[in-house]
């Protein structure tokens, strides 16, 4: 790296070394059910991306399921009863990467909507339209941000107002983080160049900002763009490019961005930590800081299965759970249902985030006397596998039953045919039968002898 005299004045130099950073952080969230009944309540929690792998210590209490959105955010489902309140505390470790690692690509239609217009990001404005067309690529539309936005620290407070990409336009002396962000996604989104918001803790050593951190959950906020050759999301910082005289976080950010949340569907949801507060006078809730790697870095998949009530002469089903019990997210899984050694039902997990269970069925063979039923069905992904019992003989002795009631069908129908058995005779006996049986359970009462005159002499 080369720095002459001019740019060492101007913005000093500042160095980064090694290929990650950690911070620890505790989370509080705190939920309501205003509702008489039964109601379902989502929460987000830091979810990994190309540059950020995190590692839960605890979510307490643990969440009824975890699932990642459109946009890659790790939403944590809980369920509460009519006018219930908790408090959830998430704990743990995030590791920030200095350069993006192999993740899940966005799909085409992730980065369709992630050209769309919103409330916050009007790509179809004239101004933004034609400003868009003027500067056409991203590090042209950063410049222009970071040069023509100056922070305004007087805004700096929790609850102020968002002002959106025209407005910013409109009134360049008086943007934060939000409106540089905002500013740089329309315009970003109006050349034709997928962008969305990234919410969630910067460190940073401004004396301007940090007082206020420490009492209050004042997040941080800048753009993601497509980068369609590297296919990838990119981060930059044009707010930070601005309070720093021009510092370059357009070709690599630092290692101080923590994600919380990502808004590209939609310009304020997931709320990101830190905003699910309770009463007039709401604590801190975000605490961060530097950390170190936790011991237990590896998730083992757990496997749950349990067979549905199976009606006589039909097919079992089977109902299959797959859970990580944290501590980091797994990638890549391929659940396998195997029948006698071959494998028979399989499937594909792209992700399964911390808490998260992944559910899927199969359906076990029926076979006349169990010939195609499996001795044995095993249950596999990653390194874990669970036997489970198939009813093979249960099968075999249905079928042994259905055979023998054949046989003796078969069999009366040869005596009569060979007129060996004569319904008639066989009706007779069984009518002699019956009326024994009657005249035995309803035997006739004693006569009693009754006296005559005596006899005459």
């Amino acid at each position: 790296y080369v720095f002459d005299k001019a740019s060492v004045q101007k913005t000093g130099v500042t160095a980064g070394f090694g290929a990650f950073q950690v911070f620890s952080f505790t989370l509080n969230y705190h939920l309501e059910n205003p509702l008489a009944k039964t109601a379902s309540v989502d929460i987000a929690i830091p979810p990994d991306t190309a540059l950020q792998r995190v590692y839960y210590q605890l979510v307490n209490p643990k969440p009824e399921n975890v699932y990642v959105d459109a946009d890659g955010n790790w939403l944590a489902t809980y369920i509460l009863k009519p006018r219930e309140r908790i408090d959830v505390e998430a704990k743990g470790s995030v590791q920030i990467f200095a350069g993006p690692r192999p993740f899940p690509k966005s799909t085409t239609e992730t980065l369709a909507a992630n050209l769309k217009p919103t409330e916050f990001w009007q790509t179809e404005n004239p101004q933004i339209k034609e400003l868009a067309g003027k500067l056409g690529n991203a590090k042209a539309i950063y410049d222009y941000v970071w040069q023509n936005l100056a922070y305004d620290y007087e805004r700096v407070k929790p609850n102020v107002e968002r002002l959106g990409a025209v407005r910013a336009l409109a009134s360049p002396q008086n943007a934060i983080c939000m409106e540089f962000t905002d500013l740089f996604i329309a315009l970003a989104r109006a050349a034709g160049i997928p962008a969305r918001e990234v919410n969630g803790f910067a460190y940073t050593e401004n004396p301007e900002i940090q007082p206020l951190s420490l009492v209050a959950d004042v997040l941080h906020s800048w753009p993601e763009y497509w980068d369609d050759a590297s296919k990838a999301w990119i981060p930059i910082d044009p707010t930070w490019a601005s309070t720093t005289g021009g510092v370059d976080y357009f070709s690599k950010l630092d290692l101080r961005h923590f994600t919380f949340v990502i808004h590209g569907k939609d310009a304020q949801k997931p709320y990101a930590p830190g905003s699910y507060k309770l009463g007039p006078n709401p604590q801190k809730d975000v605490f961060v800081n530097f950390g170190q790697l936790p011991e237990e870095r590896v998730s083992t998949p757990e496997i749950e299965v349990a067979a549905t009530k199976r009606i006589p002469f039909t097919a079992s089903k089977l109902a299959i759970k797959i859970k990580n019990p944290g501590p980091v997210s797994l990638y890549n899984l391929v659940p396998t249902v195997s029948y006698d050694g071959t494998i028979s039902d399989t499937s594909t997990i792209e992700v399964l985030p911390p808490f998260e269970v992944y559910e899927m069925k199969t359906t076990l063979p029926y076979s006349f006397l169990g010939r195609n039923t499996p001795d044995k069905v095993v249950i596999a992904v990653a390194d874990k596998q669970v036997q489970v019992p198939t009813n093979k003989n249960q099968i075999i002795i249905e079928s042994l039953m259905v055979l023998s009631i054949l046989l003796l069908v078969l069999v009366i129908g040869i005596l009569i045919r060979l007129k060996k058995l004569q319904f008639d005779k066989i009706a007779s006996k069984i009518r002699m039968l019956l009326a024994k049986f009657k005249k035995n359970a309803h035997p006739q009462p004693n006569q009693k002898e009754v006296p005559g005159p005596p006899p005459t002499q």
